[in-house]
């Protein structure tokens, strides 16, 4: 496993959450499943993905497999515009 982080945030609608996380999609970004997205860079196009976010009872779940900063700072940005404040918390 990566660096895991807990983004926390009040929402009603989970399609809503990961609507969202869909709209980050990129030329290396695949939707892995319905509540859920992978993050691709163009040298990491097959294996572990550099991040994945899915949609938790408490926000989304974020880990970071070594490439994913940058998408960590994207899904944030992302959240915050549409849900208001979160709280992003590195689990351990």
């Amino acid at each position: 496993m990566g660096y895991e982080y807990r983004i926390s945030f009040p929402y009603v609608n989970g399609n809503a959450v990961a609507r969202e996380l869909g709209r980050l999609a990129s030329p290396g970004t695949a939707q892995s499943s319905a509540m859920s997205v992978e993050f691709r860079s163009e040298k990491h196009s097959t294996g572990m993905p550099d991040a994945l976010a899915s949609v938790e009872d408490y926000g989304v779940y974020f880990c970071d497999n070594g490439n994913g900063k940058e998408s960590l700072g994207r899904v944030v940005s992302c959240l915050v515009s549409v849900f208001g404040a979160v709280e992003v918390a590195e689990l351990e």
